[in-house]
């Protein structure tokens, strides 16, 4: 689906020179161009904790390790690889009583966190993982970030539509006031500019849609769907000379 009509444009025409040096000494035109395309996923990234409190810190400290133990292998049994399951942080924190002026007391109890993080390179498997950590206690801030695997692929494709939409309309700017593109003169994925070239940089947006049902039977306690397509936008920035 095309967007490109309906996309953002920042547009500024300047047609004399100008004192600060942080600026063209020509006059000049800054054009924001964009591209977006509707892609399916094919990856997820599954984050999520596991926590327990207790009195005691190696009860808690059992509680998670417990149920880190039980989560792998049942990842593993959904043909989930090792390397595609992280452990990247373990955390114990004291549970203090607090006073009347909020000054800490003696501790009530210790809390146990370990985060992980889970790549899904098939999505078949998706839904009953889900349903899995979300059945089990200790399980806390599930997230899910779908994306593409080919990604580099589409980020090159998606640059030069977002060029290409840059120039023409930078091209339909300049000649609605009697002027001629001669060339660029910036475009940057770096913000290393000051003043106006401030905002011409390189930005890339990658962005779930709203889940859409796919075809298939509901359960009867309903479906985690995966959506059917997420949208993946790429911005260019840039500065042309023009003659006037």
């Amino acid at each position: 689906m095309n967007k490109l009509a309906s996309l953002l444009i920042v547009l500024t025409v300047f047609f004399q020179t100008t004192a600060n040096a942080n600026t063209p000494d020509f006059p000049f035109l800054t054009v924001t161009g964009e591209a977006e395309l509707n892609i399916a996923p094919d990856k997820a990234t599954l984050t999520f904790s596991l926590l327990a409190v207790d009195e005691k810190a190696d009860k808690a400290l059992t509680t998670v390790t417990n149920r880190s133990v039980e989560i792998v292998k049942y990842l593993t049994s959904k043909k989930i690889k090792k390397k595609e399951i992280e452990s990247y942080q373990i955390t114990k924190n004291a549970i203090r009583e607090r006073g009347q002026n909020y000054n800490e007391l003696q501790i009530k109890g210790y809390e146990v966190t370990q985060n992980f993080k889970i790549t899904l390179n098939d999505l078949e498997q998706f839904t009953a993982i889900l349903e899995k950590l979300l059945s089990l206690q200790n399980v806390e801030h599930i997230n899910t970030q779908f994306d593409v695997k080919d990604r580099k692929s589409f980020e090159e494709k998606l640059v030069i539509k977002a060029g290409n939409d840059a120039y023409e309309r930078a091209s339909r700017l300049a000649k609605s006031v009697g002027a001629k593109i001669e060339s660029v003169y910036a475009i940057n994925d770096q913000q290393s500019y000051s003043d106006y070239v401030t905002r011409f940089n390189l930005n890339d947006n990658y962005s779930n849609v709203a889940m859409r049902m796919s075809e298939g039977k509901v359960g009867a306690r309903g479906e985690f769907f995966i959506p059917q397509e997420i949208t993946v936008n790429r911005q260019v920035h840039v500065i042309y000379k023009i003659t006037p």
